[in-house]
C-alpha cells in the first residue's frame, strides 16, 4: 500500500491545469546529429550539427563533441539536414517553418527561413530531407504528407504518402519515407532534379519501422529498414510474443521491392533499432538500438559494387549506451551518436566511449533522479532483462509498440477470444484513470504492477527483482564504461548510489516518470488564444453531442474536475498564465456501448481520452477507423445516443448522421484538443 498511498499524496499536490508538457521536464534531448563540412577556414578535425529536441536549438559540436555555437531552433524541434551546400536547415512539428543557418568563422548563423505550408496551416514538420540538385523535403506526419520544395524556386507541393511518415532518407535517384502508422516504406524515383517521378515502390509490413538507410551501388537502390518483427502481435500466451526487433534489407527497381534479409538483431541485444548506417563501402550496416546497450555490425560478401545480400552476413556486436536516436559513421570502427535517453553526444571506436552531456545549462525543469531511472525502465529492456528471442518470445520495451510514448498504428488481438484492440498512448497517464479501454487497472499503482509482471511473463524470472540483478543478467549484461569509467547508470541519474533499485523503489521510478510523462503540445494551439468561428461552432457541437462520454475533466475518474463550457477556450489554448495548453483530458471513467464490437469488456468500452487525437490512428478498438474524417462520417445519433458504428445499433432505430457542417466543425475543434 506505500506506492498506493504514494500516488494518492501526488494526486492530492497536483496542479492539473497547469501541467507543464514532457518536453519541458525531459531535458535537452540531443535527437539528432549529423557531419557538416569543414569550408569555412576553420581548423581541428570532423565537426557535427545536432539538434536539441527538448530544449529547441541547434548546436554546433567539435570533434571532441563539445558544444561550440548554438543557435534557436524551431519549436517543437524534430528535423535537422544539412545540404549539399552546406546549408543548416531545421524544423519541427510546431510550425511549416524551416530556419536557415550556415557556419561563419566557427559559429551558426542565421540566414532566413523558408515557409512550407502552401496554404495548410495545419502543417507541421516531422523530418527534412536534401537532394543533390537543391530540392528539399520535408515530412508532415499528421498531414500524411510528403512536401516537396523544389530547387526551381517553384512553390512547394505535396505528395500523398502512407500514414504515418517519421523518417526519410534521399540519394540521388530516389527518396524513401518510413511511415510509422501504416508499417510501410514508400520509395520515390526521382529525377535530376529531385521531383518524383510516378508513384512510389511502396513495401507493407505487419508492424511499425523505426528507422530507415538507403544506398544506391552501381545503378541499383537499396534500403535497409529496423523495425518490430513481420508477424502480428500475439498474446495468447500472456505475454508479448513475435515483437523481436528485425533488420530487413530490399532491392528497390522502379516497379517492385525484393526484401532479400530479415535479420533478428533482438537475438543479437539489439533492440528498438532507431539508428541505421551503412559502412564498409555499402557492404556493412550499423545498427544501434535505443533499448538496450548494444549495437551490431553487419558484413556481407562481394564488392561495393555488386555486394552478395543473399547471402548470410558476418555479424559482429559492441556495447554502446542505451537510448541512441542518431548516428554519423565516422568510418569502419567510429561513430558518433546522439542520445535523449542519457541527454548526451557519445562518440564510440576502439579507444572506447566519450559521452559529453549536452545541452548545459538547457536542463528543462526539475527532475528526480527515480523519474530518470523511470524513464530508462520505459524505454529500455531494464524492466525485463531475462527477455529471450527464442521462437515466439521477443525481447522488447514499453517504445516497441508505444513510439516515442504514442502509438504504432497496430490492431492486434488481445488473447482473450475475438477481442481486438488498438494501440493506446503512454502519454498522460497520470490523470487518465482507470487505465486503457478495459478500463481493469484502476489506478497507476495497479498498473505498473501490471507491466513489471507481464514483462517478465515466460522468462522464468520473478517480477520482484532489484536493480543490481537487472544490471547483472540478461539483456542488459555487463555496462558499458565511458572514458570516465561511468556506466550509463551513473551517467542517467549521477550514481547508483542516488536511486532506490528494490523492486518497490523500480516500481515508484516508473511512476513517477509516467507522472512526468504529460502529451506534448499540440502544434495546432501554438500562438493562438482563442477559436476561430469554425472551431467555435465544433466546441458547440461537441458539447451537445460528444462531452458526456468524452468529458471535459482535468482528472478522468474525478467529476468535480470538469471545466465549464465557457472556460474550455483558455484550457485549450492556455490562454492564461496559470494554464497550460491542452490539460483537459476529455476522457471519464465508466463504461459505453456506442457499436464498435466486439466490445473489449462486457460493457462496453471505457471513452479514451481525446488529447492529440489526430495523431492517434487508428481510431476505435476495432481499428476500423483509418482518419478523424471516417470517425465523423459514421456517426449516429438515435435521440439522445450517440452511435459510433450503427451497426450496432438495436434494429428498427432511427439514425441521424451528423450534418456536413457539424463534421466540418467538429474536425476543426478535435484538431486543437
Amino acid at each position: 500500500m506505500e506506492l498506493r498511498a504514494y500516488e494518492d499524496a501526488r494526486h492530492a499536490s497536483a496542479d492539473f491545469s497547469s501541467q507543464p508538457s514532457s518536453n519541458r521536464v525531459l531535458g535537452p534531448e540531443p535527437y539528432v546529429v549529423l557531419p557538416v563540412p569543414d569550408d569555412d577556414g576553420v581548423r581541428g578535425g570532423p565537426r557535427y550539427v545536432g539538434l536539441l529536441r527538448g530544449a529547441e536549438r541547434v548546436v554546433l559540436l567539435d570533434a571532441s563533441l563539445r558544444e561550440k555555437s548554438r543557435a534557436e531552433g524551431p519549436a517543437l524541434a524534430s528535423a535537422l539536414v544539412v545540404t549539399h551546400t552546406g546549408d543548416i536547415l531545421s524544423a519541427g512539428e510546431g510550425s511549416a517553418l524551416v530556419s536557415r543557418h550556415r557556419i561563419v568563422d566557427g559559429r551558426l548563423e542565421p540566414r532566413g527561413t523558408l515557409d512550407l505550408a502552401a496554404g495548410d496551416r495545419r502543417r507541421t514538420i516531422r523530418a527534412l530531407g536534401s537532394h543533390p540538385s537543391g530540392t528539399l523535403y520535408a515530412l508532415d506526419e499528421a498531414g500524411d504528407a510528403l512536401v516537396v520544395a523544389p530547387a526551381s524556386g517553384d512553390p512547394p507541393f505535396a505528395v500523398r504518402v502512407p500514414s504515418g511518415p517519421i523518417r526519410i532518407v534521399v540519394t540521388p535517384h530516389s527518396v524513401v519515407v518510413a511511415s510509422l502508422l501504416a508499417h510501410a516504406l514508400a520509395v520515390f524515383h526521382v529525377d535530376d532534379g529531385g521531383l518524383p517521378r510516378g508513384e512510389p515502390t511502396v513495401v507493407r509490413h505487419d508492424g511499425p519501422f523505426w528507422s530507415v538507410a538507403a544506398e544506391e551501388r552501381a545503378g541499383v537502390l537499396y534500403v535497409a529498414a529496423g523495425g518490430v518483427e513481420d508477424h502480428a502481435l500475439d498474446r495468447t500466451g500472456g505475454s508479448f510474443a513475435y515483437i523481436d526487433s528485425y533488420v530487413y534489407l530490399y532491392r528497390i527497381n522502379e516497379a517492385e521491392a525484393t526484401r532479400l534479409a530479415a535479420i533478428d538483431v533482438g537475438d543479437e541485444g539489439v533492440v528498438t533499432p532507431k539508428a541505421l548506417a551503412f559502412t564498409k563501402g555499402g557492404l556493412g550496416l550499423r545498427v544501434v538500438g535505443y533499448g538496450a546497450p548494444r549495437g551490431v555490425d553487419l558484413i556481407w560478401p562481394g564488392s561495393a559494387d555488386v555486394p552478395d545480400f543473399t547471402a548470410a552476413p558476418k555479424v559482429s556486436t559492441f556495447r554502446v549506451p542505451p537510448g541512441i536516436s542518431s548516428m554519423v559513421a565516422v568510418d569502419d570502427d567510429t561513430s558518433v551518436y546522439a542520445d535523449p535517453l542519457l541527454d548526451a553526444w557519445i562518440r564510440s571506436s576502439r579507444e572506447g566511449l566519450h559521452v559529453e552531456a549536452a545541452g548545459g545549462e538547457l536542463r528543462g525543469l526539475p527532475r528526480t533522479e527515480a523519474s530518470r531511472l523511470g524513464e530508462a525502465l520505459f524505454f529500455t529492456s531494464l524492466m525485463s532483462p531475462w527477455a529471450k528471442s527464442e521462437g515466439p518470445l521477443s525481447r522488447f520495451t514499453c517504445e516497441t509498440c508505444h513510439f516515442e510514448g504514442g502509438v504504432d498504428g497496430r490492431t492486434h488481438h488481445t488473447g482473450r477470444g475475438d477481442v481486438v484492440a488498438t494501440t493506446k498512448p503512454l502519454t498522460g497517464l497520470f490523470n487518465n484513470a482507470p487505465h486503457f479501454t478495459r478500463a481493469l487497472d484502476k489506478n497507476m499503482t495497479g498498473m505498473v504492477h501490471a507491466e513489471f509482471r507481464v514483462a517478465s511473463q515466460n522468462t522464468g524470472h520473478s517480477p520482484w527483482f532489484s536493480l543490481d540483478d537487472a544490471l547483472a543478467e540478461g539483456a542488459l549484461g555487463p555496462e558499458p564504461k565511458d572514458d570516465r569509467g561511468r556506466g550509463f547508470v551513473d551517467v542517467l541519474v549521477g550514481g547508483r548510489d542516488k536511486v532506490d533499485g528494490s523492486p518497490k523503489g523500480l516500481r515508484r521510478g516508473l511512476m513517477e516518470f509516467l507522472m512526468d510523462f504529460s502529451p506534448r503540445p499540440n502544434p495546432a494551439v501554438l500562438g493562438r488564444d482563442r477559436f476561430d468561428l469554425v472551431e467555435s461552432e465544433g466546441a458547440r457541437v461537441f458539447e451537445e453531442r460528444c462531452s458526456s462520454c468524452h468529458a471535459p475533466r482535468l482528472v478522468a475518474n474525478d467529476a468535480s474536475t470538469v471545466v465549464p463550457f465557457e472556460d474550455w477556450e483558455p484550457f485549450v489554448f492556455g490562454s492564461s498564465a496559470e494554464l497550460t495548453a491542452g490539460t483537459i483530458v476529455w476522457a471519464r471513467d465508466g463504461y459505453e456501448k456506442t457499436g464498435v464490437e466486439p466490445y473489449v469488456h462486457a460493457d462496453g468500452a471505457r471513452p479514451s481520452s481525446l488529447r492529440r487525437i489526430a495523431r492517434v490512428r487508428p481510431y476505435f478498438t476495432n481499428g476500423s477507423a483509418a482518419s478523424l474524417d471516417d470517425v465523423l462520417s459514421r456517426a449516429r445519433i438515435d435521440g439522445g445516443r450517440f452511435w459510433h458504428d450503427a451497426s450496432g445499433a438495436p434494429p428498427g432505430a432511427e439514425l441521424e448522421a451528423l450534418g456536413p457542417d457539424e463534421q466540418i466543425a467538429l474536425r476543426a475543434f478535435l484538431d486543437l484538443l
